[in-house]
């Protein structure tokens, strides 16, 4: 007997993503500070609930101009609810982090 549900999720894998936007803005993902040696793999295992290292969690935050908790509520990585409110609790979406960060790589 076979399973006709799909485990497979249809959004976007986030490594190959942003490999993608940095390409669409003429960059190499490998001349990225903080991008490079950051493969699809290893952003594909953090949004998963894998382990995150600090030098990661380091190149996000500098990279995305944000910090590493709202990155990782906007990407899926943690669902909101588990982040304690904070002074600043406005997160950013995912649509407006990507924008964000092609801003920033066009200022790069």
């Amino acid at each position: 007997m076979s399973c006709a549900c799909s485990h497979e999720s249809p959004a976007p894998k986030l490594g190959e993503y942003i490999e993608a936007k940095v390409k669409e803005l003429g960059l190499d993902v490998d001349a990225v500070p903080g991008l490079a040696g950051i493969t699809g793999e290893v952003w594909d295992r953090c949004r998963a609930g894998g382990d995150i290292t600090m030098d990661t969690a380091r190149a996000l935050a500098g990279v995305f101009g944000t910090n590493v908790v709202e990155f990782m509520v906007a990407t899926g990585m943690i669902p909101a609810e588990e982040v304690p409110p904070g002074p600043d609790s406005s997160l950013l979406t995912t649509e407006e982090l990507y924008v964000e960060f092609g801003r920033r790589l066009q200022l790069a």
